[in-house]
């Protein structure tokens, strides 16, 4: 049976395509917009299918996870390559997954 209060505490974040300043810019914005909430989060995952893109949009998302008050862990699905690999190695350690 699926809890729906884990379900509501655990919200999923995607960047699927190009890492560029709008994209980037997307998750950035709604990660940032779910720590600060005001909502119970438990933990954070971030789905990336990448080819990867801008080393500077790149670095934006690395610091925004890392410096993140609640957890994020990372999946990658399909293609994880370039600046998706940074991505995802940023995930709180041992939720980090491919």
């Amino acid at each position: 049976m699926v809890d729906s209060d884990a379900i509501n505490k655990t919200p999923v974040v995607y960047l699927c395509g190009s890492v560029n300043e709008e994209s980037i810019g997307e998750v950035n914005k709604d990660l940032i917009t779910l720590q600060t909430s005001g909502e119970e989060v438990e933990y954070i995952k971030l789905v990336i299918d990448t080819y990867g893109g801008s080393i500077h949009s790149m670095f934006s998302l690395y610091d925004i996870i890392k410096s993140s008050v609640v957890p994020i862990h990372t999946i990658g699905i399909g293609k994880i390559m370039s600046a998706g690999v940074l991505i995802l190695s940023a995930g709180e350690k041992g939720n980090r997954h491919i």
